[in-house]
């Protein structure tokens, strides 16, 4: 599912994606991604996405794609977020808000494409087993975690 989101979303950099299913996050938190050291050794792109295991297929498959239009932002250097914290959305800098956050541009454009993204990929009627081994109804229980791995 994340490489049909990947394609979608039109990623093509090299990057490395790994995606865990956790239980631990707060109930108002259905996932989030954080940018990983790239290390000295590698031209690869890190990225670490965290998601909510009790979601619903719809659900999962939204969230997946919210926070991979987020690694776009990151990979497209539209959003940069520092050691400390500062946030940078197309060269304006940002201070952290919980309650702006939700509202902000970058949010505002996840919540959008993941929602579409999800969506399509409903529409185009494509069973989630295309993507999972396993069966639907069980998704996160079978999978704790994904690793993609994509060069060119």
């Amino acid at each position: 599912m994340a490489n049909y989101f990947l394609d979608k979303i039109g990623i093509e950099e090299d990057l490395h994606l790994a995606i865990k299913f956790t239980s631990d996050l707060p109930e108002y938190l259905l996932g989030f991604v954080i940018q990983s050291d790239t290390g000295y050794t590698s031209n690869l792109q890190k990225f670490k996405i965290f998601i909510q295991s009790n979601l619903s297929e719809f659900k999962l498959s939204e969230v997946l794609a919210h926070e991979l239009v987020h690694v776009r932002q990151y990979v497209e250097r539209k959003l940069e977020i520092d050691q400390s914290s500062n946030i940078s959305w197309m060269g304006r800098r940002y201070f952290y808000n919980s309650n702006f956050h939700r509202f902000s541009p970058w949010e505002k454009e996840a919540h959008s494409e993941g929602f579409n993204l999800a969506r399509q990929l409903s529409n185009d009627d494509l069973d989630m087993s295309h993507f999972i081994i396993g069966p639907k109804s069980n998704i996160c229980s079978q999978y704790k975690s994904w690793e993609i791995c994509r060069s060119n």
